[in-house]
């Protein structure tokens, strides 16, 4: 049917009146029209409905019209009252806004930074770091698992640590020398030893990346002398800048040392180019060094330093020393003293020569007694804009076999006063013969070096 109906009309005019119920008289109209008016033939699903001679009874048939009409009462009240909402077209959905950024802290982790060192690791929140960041290795174990982690770096030199304390008699401890990834190899390598009748280590080797870096992931699996259950460890080297770093794990626990991927996935070169700045203890300077030169926290009045990374140990390469409140300087060599009344270049090159910053003292190469007079340099220069004078290294020393050893107290001096201030640079001289400090790295300290107003 093509032409609006009476029942069209009467259910069109009922539903735009608002009403939340069928009048009964023309439902009666409507029911009376329906079973009066011819309808289109529908075809019929035999396995459905049944043989198409097979009608409803007539009660039936009123029973299905009737729910009918109610379903379309109720479909349009629902649109009337907003029950249903059609989509618009021309309405597009709003995009899903993107979740926020995951930190380490969300997901538990703390980062650990190691400057000196050269690296950082993140750590679930369980773990016990029992180093301090400014050493060069970190030592830390968890409480969880029981695994002990070691993470260190060689210096420029190359010389390494690869562990802290021995799982057993198949590993050393001693500074090794990895100046490339075959030496690195080397240095990670199980020592012979002879069989007690539990067999030797069992090592996999497996080529894997750190934070980028080829590296070479090394598993042992053996058992302490005497037997005191089994050890596992994994080493993973890697060079990066051209110094070695080594990430060693430990159990005791078992044989498959769990979260391995999860912790290495943690660790992270850092960036060691940039140089920092740093100012002097009571603000009256500021100087710039390498970016992997560590400050240690001093308690030391007028009193500042600098540490670098040295085949897993560290090693004072800088101390800075200036004025005291009142005036006065702490100088130290083999011995501190502290010198009043100096006020000019000649009375703090008085006080670095005086005997008692060089009394004799014991080391493991025997007594050593410095002397004056081992000058290799000295001269003039300018420092922050004031006149300074240098000389290096200002003391030497000889044993009590009459030997030099470069052991003794050897630094490189550079020192100034300006506006009642006295400062004295001394850059560690072993550490400059040895690479640990070059000279283009003093020239650009000294270069950066500024007095400011405290």
């Amino acid at each position: 049917m093509t032409s609006q109906t009476d029942i069209d009309r009467i259910l069109g005019v009922w539903l735009s009146e608002g009403a939340d119920h069928a009048p009964e008289d023309r439902l009666r109209a409507a029911l009376s029209e329906v079973s009066s008016t011819s309808q289109k033939r529908i075809v019929r699903l035999p396995h459905l409905l049944g043989p198409s001679d097979r009608s409803l009874p007539p009660a039936a048939l009123f029973a299905v019209i009737g729910v009918a009409i109610l379903a379309i009462v109720g479909l349009g009240l629902g649109v009337k009252a907003g029950f249903i909402r059609l989509p618009m077209p021309t309405q597009l959905p709003a995009p899903a806004s993107s979740p926020p950024a995951t930190t380490n802290a969300d997901r538990g982790l703390v980062d650990y930074r190691y400057p000196a060192a050269g690296f950082e690791i993140s750590l679930p929140e369980e773990w016990n770091v029992t180093s301090t960041p400014d050493e060069a290795a970190l030592t830390a174990r968890s409480d969880a698992t029981h695994i002990r982690l070691y993470v260190s770096s060689g210096d420029s030199a190359g010389r390494l640590v690869t562990c802290q304390r021995s799982a057993g008699p198949w590993e050393s401890c001693e500074p090794r020398v990895a100046t490339d990834r075959r030496s690195l190899g080397q240095a990670i390598a199980i020592l012979p030893q002879d069989d007690h009748g539990v067999g030797p280590p069992t090592a996999r080797l497996r080529q894997i990346t750190l934070d980028g870096e080829p590296a070479t992931m090394q598993s042992v699996v053996a058992y302490e002398y005497p037997a005191a259950g089994s050890q596992a460890v994994t080493w993973v080297v890697a060079m990066h800048s051209g110094r070695p770093y080594v990430v060693r794990l430990s159990w005791s626990v078992g044989r498959e040392i769990p979260d391995v991927a999860s912790i290495i996935s943690g660790f992270r070169f850092l960036a060691t180019g940039e140089p920092v700045t740093h100012r002097g203890p009571a603000g009256t300077y500021a100087l710039s060094v390498p970016g992997d030169w560590v400050e240690p926290t001093s308690r030391k009045s007028g009193y500042q330093s600098f540490t670098v990374a040295n085949g897993g140990r560290t090693r004072t390469v800088l101390k800075i020393r200036s004025s005291l409140p009142g005036g006065a300087i702490e100088l130290c060599l083999t011995h501190c003293a502290t010198f009043t009344d100096v006020e000019s270049l000649d009375d703090l090159g008085r006080a670095l020569h005086d005997p008692q910053l060089r009394q004799s003292f014991e080391s493991p190469y025997g007594t050593i007694t410095p002397r004056n007079g081992f000058i290799l340099v000295r001269g003039e220069t300018v420092l922050g804009g004031a006149p300074a004078r240098f000389e290096g290294p200002a003391s030497g020393g000889v044993s009590a076999s009459g030997g030099f050893s470069d052991s003794a107290e050897l630094y490189y001096h550079v020192w100034t006063t300006h506006e009642g201030v006295a400062v004295v640079l001394s850059f560690d001289s072993w550490a400059m013969n040895r690479g640990l400090v070059s000279d283009e790295q003093v020239d650009a300290i000294l270069q950066s070096f500024r007095f400011t107003d405290g």
